[in-house]
């Protein structure tokens, strides 16, 4: 025995077949999760070769049956008692695939201190298989789902003793060129019921430093641009339940900016030099005034949705080009996505149309009163179901579902 014990000890890793390593890991990946087997690559050169090709061949087959859309569903525990404690959102990211259903990629608790009635968890972006997510505290999480890692990023201290911050746009940017995962936040500071004249922005480089950057904006400190509700038809909505925050384009992060009834402009934060751009959005939108707007990418361009009401209910849709003029590209007429008894709002005030699979060239509608999800094809016009069933909570009663889009990825998330 002690004979077997040194044979095996000065046998060599190499005369192992290749195959049989592979398949070794391949069964590796049935029970742990993705994110621990890549750790594994550190051990010796042999295993960094044999583990990525694993994981890539892995990521390679997890894309050709996945439609590019993923739902993350969540829950507060302050109200539906999630592990008996007070203080975590439950969280599950769902793939949705090719022929219907979907695949769980990662289910996970998120600690938060909020106490707030808020207690939404906020889409900021997805970028190269990252997401952000923000909570009411103004705390950020990243996450890669595919891979099973998830951070809780260092929280914006609340700057000089005595001043208040009310922070009014997160969003998640990446600069390719230095290939850097930036966080930036536009707040607003008073002292002594003074407010301060400015918007200013705090600025965080993921994975290099765990401190917040503070940038100067052009950026007027007017709240009332800031308004976190709209009146449409004679009814105060949240906007957060419309659209994302931010949007991410290009080394770019865009938002709008609410002020008097309906008027807007799209501001814009360059990733890479920290600047901002003011950004005039097209004039004949802007003369409707019972309308709401929201940003989202179509046809790989930065596209501003419009709602008109009168004379017939529909979807405007506008895309940017280089030179930031805009041009009218398509509009969906609400008599169009019958039978289907779509309105913007149901009556609870839910939203339900999302525009997150708006870059596929669809629109998600949901069906009033039944619940189901459909894809609209803008140019085809053609309505396709969509199959997500009622699995492990994705039309459970207590959870919120947002869909988004989403590319898997090996990408780990930045460490400083």
């Amino acid at each position: 025995m002690d004979g077997g014990l040194v044979g095996l000890r000065g046998s060599n890793f190499d005369s192992i077949p290749r195959e049989i390593i592979l398949y070794i890991f391949s069964l590796t990946l049935l029970t742990l999760p993705l994110h621990s087997l890549l750790r594994l690559r550190f051990v010796c050169k042999s295993w960094y070769v044999l583990i990525t090709e694993s994981a890539e061949a892995y990521l390679k087959l997890s894309r050709e049956t996945s439609l590019g859309i993923i739902s993350y569903c969540y829950c507060y525990d302050n109200y539906f008692g999630v592990d008996g404690r007070r203080g975590k959102f439950f969280l599950r990211i769902n793939s949705l695939q090719i022929g219907g259903g979907f695949k769980i990629l990662m289910t996970k608790f998120i600690n938060t201190s909020t106490t707030s009635l808020d207690t939404r968890l906020y889409l900021l972006e997805s970028i190269n298989g990252l997401i952000g997510l923000c909570d009411a505290k103004d705390n950020v999480h990243l996450c890669n789902p595919f891979i099973g890692e998830i951070v809780t990023l260092p929280r914006c201290d609340s700057g000089p003793v005595g001043r208040k911050r009310v922070t009014y746009v997160t969003g998640f940017g990446y600069a390719s060129v230095t290939k850097q995962y930036k966080v930036i936040k536009l707040f607003g500071e008073s002292y002594k019921g003074k407010v301060f004249p400015k918007v200013k922005a705090a600025v965080l480089t993921v994975g290099s430093s765990n401190s917040w950057r503070i940038v100067e904006t052009p950026i007027n400190n007017d709240k009332s641009i800031w308004r976190d509700i709209i009146f449409l038809d004679g009814t105060l909505y949240d906007k957060s339940t419309i659209w994302r925050n931010t949007i991410y384009l290009d080394g770019t992060v865009y938002w709008l900016n609410f002020y008097g009834i309906e008027s807007v402009i799209i501001m814009a934060f360059d990733v890479s030099d920290e600047t901002f751009r003011r950004i005039n959005p097209p004039s004949n939108l802007c003369d409707q005034l019972e309308s709401w707007k929201c940003l989202e990418i179509y046809e790989g361009r930065l596209c501003l949705v419009g709602f008109i009401q009168h004379p017939r209910k529909c979807l405007d849709l506008y895309i940017m080009l280089q030179d930031h003029r805009w041009v009218f590209r398509h509009r969906v007429l609400f008599e169009d996505v019958q039978p289907f008894d779509v309105q913007p709002y149901d009556i609870a005030g839910s939203y339900s149309i999302r525009f997150s699979c708006l870059n596929q060239g669809k629109l998600m509608l949901r069906q009033i009163g039944e619940g189901e999800w459909v894809f609209y094809d803008i140019k085809s016009k053609v309505l396709e179901a969509v199959e997500i069933g009622n699995i492990n909570g994705l039309n459970t009663p207590g959870f919120t579902v947002v869909f988004c889009p989403f590319e898997e990825s090996l990408v780990p998330i930045p460490r400083g």
